[in-house]
């Protein structure tokens, strides 16, 4: 561990249980594991499922599981060697002389390596970075929609080819001719659709006027009928004056007709 060139676990050396790992990992396989040494124990989620003296084993077997599955997830990536560097260095430092490892170790230390050395190639020289190439002008510059004009005054192989100086100059006059009367047409149409566009949105201003006004009357209507046929259902008291009433008491009293001053 002393060894250990990864930065991110430099500050894990001074740790007690990081220290002696490797002394816990190599008793506890000599102790536990003489039945099976093939097979490293396994972490566990489950509280009281792996012993104490039996965790150093269980995180290396984990690294070591780990390892393989990033080799298999980032290999053949333009990555692999920044990804792999420190794991390849991490692991030449395990199999010291000075404190050799048992074989179950061992064997695990040797598969990962020619896992690493068969689906990656690190430490192999890996093909330069290749310059992007500079779009020309066709692909970046922008596509012009200005329409082409055609100069009446100039000579048209096509057009004027066999022809005489007048005869051509006329025919230059017919196109221009025939330009500009498609042209005023084209613009009459044009006044003529917003013309149209204009006087239906006022007739359609002026119907929704008397359409509101004609709602509103109907409206009154039809409260004032609603207020005669609620005086009729309570008897007709409160129907009062107006109507056929006064003319019957001034054809009684003989005054009907006269008109006030005395006169008919």
């Amino acid at each position: 561990a002393k060894g250990n060139p990864l930065p991110s676990l430099q500050v894990a050396i001074k740790l007690r249980e990081i220290r002696n790992l490797r002394v816990n990992l190599i008793k506890h396989l000599k102790e536990f594991n003489q039945g099976n040494e093939n097979e490293l124990p396994k972490m566990s989620l489950e509280k009281g499922g792996l012993k104490p003296s039996a965790m150093s084993a269980a995180i290396f077997g984990t690294v070591f599981r780990l390892i393989e599955a990033s080799v298999v997830s980032y290999s053949q990536m333009s990555i692999e060697n920044e990804v792999f560097e420190q794991t390849v260095l991490a692991i030449l430092c395990l199999n010291a002389r000075n404190s050799p490892l048992p074989r179950v170790l061992t064997k695990l230390i040797a598969q990962t390596g020619e896992l690493i050395s068969s689906n990656t190639k690190f430490g192999k020289s890996r093909q330069p970075l290749a310059r992007r190439i500079s779009a020309n002008v066709v692909e970046v510059s922008v596509q012009s929609l200005a329409p082409r004009m055609e100069d009446p005054t100039k000579y048209v192989m096509s057009r004027d080819k066999g022809k005489t100086q007048i005869q051509a100059e006329r025919d230059r006059i017919r196109r221009e001719y025939r330009r500009e009367h498609k042209a005023v047409a084209r613009e009459l149409r044009l006044d003529a659709t917003y013309i149209e566009t204009e006087r239906r949105k006022d007739r359609q201003a002026t119907d929704n006027k008397e359409r509101t006004k004609r709602q509103k009357n109907h409206n009154w209507l039809e409260q004032e009928q609603a207020t005669i046929n609620q005086q009729v259902r309570k008897g007709g008291e409160f129907l009062k004056g107006g109507g056929t009433g006064v003319a019957r008491i001034k054809a009684a009293s003989g005054k009907l007709g006269i008109k006030k001053g005395g006169k008919f």
